[in-house]
């Protein structure tokens, strides 16, 4: 439980410094919260309560909508 805990707070890490990284300029702030939905897509939402879907982490290019 601990290191499936850990693997998705990498997960996290890492879908958010892609986003953020792929913007010129990040209005979103922090994680806020994130969950896996129901379709096992990791889901992460900022402090301005926008949320996206994020896949592919592992790839060069993770997807996120």
């Amino acid at each position: 439980m601990v290191e499936t805990q850990k693997n998705l707070t990498e997960q996290v890490r890492t879908a958010y410094e892609a986003h953020k990284s792929a913007t010129d300029c990040w209005k979103e702030g922090n994680v806020k919260d994130f969950w896996i939905d129901d379709n096992g897509n990791l889901c992460i939402m900022y402090d301005s309560g926008k949320w996206w879907h994020y896949k592919d982490l592992e790839l060069p290019f993770p997807t996120w909508w």
